[in-house]
């Protein structure tokens, strides 16, 4: 490749990083409407939680969350600024050190029924169920959610020695960068696979612009964090480093348990090439973090997994594999629907070299996901889009770019329709992100469109 050309590409992602990061601090409000600055910050669902997981980190230094809580309540930052001097429900685990005993507080307290509460130490919140602790006072109350993800945040923003006024404007700085990272991860991805360098910033621009990730850039969720580390392993993977790929594939996982797919599929996709001595670091690898991972939530909480507020939901028949695909307010399909069109190209048969790489790499650990998706009852609980297939979005997009390049002409004009659409809907709904959860994917063009004829 000539230089003026890298230089064209790399213009390129810089071009497309700057784009997300703008609408990242935008939103699309106000009378008469129009876009003004994102005022940044915690809003709603898992994402106060997890501010307060990394508050406790940074200013207390530690996992011990019922005085952030109580802190946030009475007018703290920890829960973030719009989230200053209310009472949330907690999404940790009561833990007895002393018994090794875990109850979640949601079993306990019924998060949507509040009751007076005007005595110091009271909870807001009627009882559904005695604790049954010996002794309260010596119970901690630990997060619910994995705290890895506040972990490297924590991580991100210790060197710029932030004030708790000031974390919601740092951690979102954070975020973004942590954004164009998995554009450029990406990319990354895209050069290993066998891709040209215009085929591999065709799979940033359809990761960036036209997929449900451009809305959780903006987001305190895990979800975009995730799909960084994701494209990294996978860029790691196909440029010929396992043991990287196992690794960040390790990180997934304490950051999101189920991503345990991530790892499981990069094995079996090595096993089916029968290089085994990749295969062999990977099982190696994951199997430690595995275990170092069940120890510190054994270490913290008492039980070996830590996968959120809520239960495990057992599914309805189908309706779980059915809705993760199809439903209209959290399937993959309605939100991406470029998706189905590079799983039809690919086939049984890949067009190309680039697509036969991609198929399994990307294909196997996406299968898994569907698989345990399938035995979940919840399809992502309150948020956007389909949050739980978010990680795998930046894979989707490198199996799309080489189906574009090594498919017929058929594929190329189907992938440009299908990829528009959802650029249309993607952007405006990540405009208007807090008025599009749980909710149909058309809904912020419709609310943009709607908002300008009303005036």
């Amino acid at each position: 490749m000539s230089r003026p050309a890298m230089l064209g590409y790399a213009v390129a992602l810089l071009a497309l990083a700057g784009f997300v990061q703008w609408v990242d601090a935008h939103d699309w409000r106000g009378d008469p409407p129009g876009i003004h600055g994102w005022p940044d910050g915690p809003r709603s669902g898992d994402e106060p939680h997890y501010s307060i997981i990394l508050h406790s980190l940074l200013f207390d230094g530690d996992l011990d969350l019922g005085d952030d809580y109580d802190a946030a309540s009475k007018d703290g930052y920890e829960s973030g600024r719009f989230w200053r001097g209310r009472a949330l429900d907690h999404h940790t685990l009561l833990f007895d050190p002393v018994t090794r005993r875990s109850v979640a507080w949601q079993r306990i307290w019924k998060s949507w029924e509040r009751v007076p509460c005007e005595e110091p130490g009271c909870v807001p919140f009627a009882v559904q169920a005695p604790h049954g602790f010996e002794d309260l006072s010596r119970v901690v109350e630990v997060p619910a959610h994995p705290p890895a993800f506040p972990m490297l945040l924590a991580a991100a923003v210790y060197p710029f020695s932030p004030e708790p006024r000031e974390m919601d404007d740092v951690v979102a700085q954070a975020l973004r960068w942590i954004g164009t990272f998995t554009l450029l991860a990406t990319f990354a991805a895209g050069l290993a696979a066998g891709l040209p360098a215009r085929s591999a910033l065709l799979a940033a621009a359809l990761l960036g612009l036209a997929s449900p990730w451009l809305a959780y850039t903006k987001s305190f969720f895990s979800e975009g964090t995730a799909t960084a580390i994701a494209a990294a392993a996978l860029a790691a993977l196909l440029g010929g480093l396992p043991w990287l790929a196992a690794l960040l594939a390790v990180v997934a996982m304490w950051v999101k348990p189920a991503l345990v797919v991530l790892g499981g599929g990069f094995l079996l996709e090595r096993a089916w090439a029968r290089d085994w001595r990749a295969a062999a670091w990977i099982a190696g690898i994951m199997t430690a973090g595995g275990l170092a991972l069940l120890a510190f939530n054994l270490a913290l909480a008492g039980r070996p997994l830590i996968s959120g507020a809520n239960p495990w939901v057992p599914p309805s028949g189908l309706r779980s594999a059915w809705g993760t695909v199809f439903d209209k307010e959290h399937g993959l399909l309605p939100f991406v629907p470029w998706v189905a069109v590079a799983a039809v190209g690919l086939g049984w048969r890949a067009p190309g070299p680039a697509s036969e790489r991609l198929r399994l790499a990307v294909g196997i650990p996406a299968g898994l996901n569907f698989v345990l998706m399938s035995a979940y009852g919840a399809l992502g609980g309150s948020c956007y889009g389909p949050r739980y297939w978010v990680p795998f979005l930046a894979g989707f997009a490198l199996c799309a770019a080489a189906v574009a390049r090594e498919g017929g002409r058929a594929v190329r004009v189907s992938l440009a329709v299908t990829a528009g659409i959802a650029a249309v809907l993607s952007i405006s709904s990540a405009l208007v992100y807090l008025r599009v959860w749980d909710d149909s994917p058309y809904e912020g063009l419709m609310r943009i469109g709607g908002s300008l004829i009303g005036h």
